[in-house]
C-alpha cells in the first residue's frame, strides 16, 4: 500500500509531533516511561488509522454511492474501535501519565492536518502546465 502525497505530509506531521511532544512530555511528567509509552501507543494508532482511512477511501472510489456510505461507515466505527481500545490499554495500565502521552499520539494526527499544507510540495497540476503552454504559445504566434 503506497500513501498519497497528503497521507506522506500527514505521516510526517504526526512524527514530528510526537517526537516534540515526548521531549517536552519527558520534563513535565511525573512518570516519563508512562508517558513515552503512551506517546508509543497513541502515534501507533494514529499512523494506523491513517493507513485504514487510505484503504478505505481506494475501495470506497469503485463502488456505488449507497454502498459507499456503508463502507466508510463501517471504516469510521471501525477506527473509533481501535482508539477507544488504545485509550482504555493507556488507562489501565499506564495510569494518567500514559492517558496524557496516548491523547498527545492521537492528536497529533489532528495537529498534522492543520500543518500538513506547509509539509507537501507545491505542484502544479499537469493539466494546468499544459493549458499554460498552450496560451504561452498561442500568444506568440499572435
Amino acid at each position: 500500500m503506497k500513501l498519497s502525497e497528503a497521507g506522506l505530509a500527514l505521516l510526517k506531521g504526526i512524527c514530528i509531533i510526537c517526537i516534540l511532544g515526548a521531549i517536552i512530555g519527558v520534563f513535565v511528567t511525573s512518570s516519563p516511561f508512562a508517558y513515552l509509552a503512551g506517546i508509543g501507543i497513541g502515534a501507533v494508532i494514529s499512523l494506523l488509522k491513517l493507513v485504514l482511512l487510505e484503504i478505505a477511501v481506494s475501495q470506497v472510489m469503485e463502488l456505488e454511492a449507497k454502498e459507499a456510505k456503508s463502507a466508510m461507515r463501517r471504516s469510521y466505527m471501525f477506527r473509533y474501535l481501535v482508539t477507544g481500545v488504545g485509550v482504555f490499554v493507556a488507562i489501565h495500565f499506564l495510569g494518567i501519565p500514559g492517558f496524557a502521552g496516548v491523547a498527545v499520539g492521537l492528536l497529533s494526527m489532528n495537529f498534522s492536518a492543520y500543518v500538513s499544507h506547509f509539509l507537501m510540495k507545491k505542484q502544479p497540476k499537469i493539466e494546468n502546465v499544459n493549458k499554460i503552454n498552450e496560451i504561452n504559445e498561442v500568444e506568440k504566434e499572435g
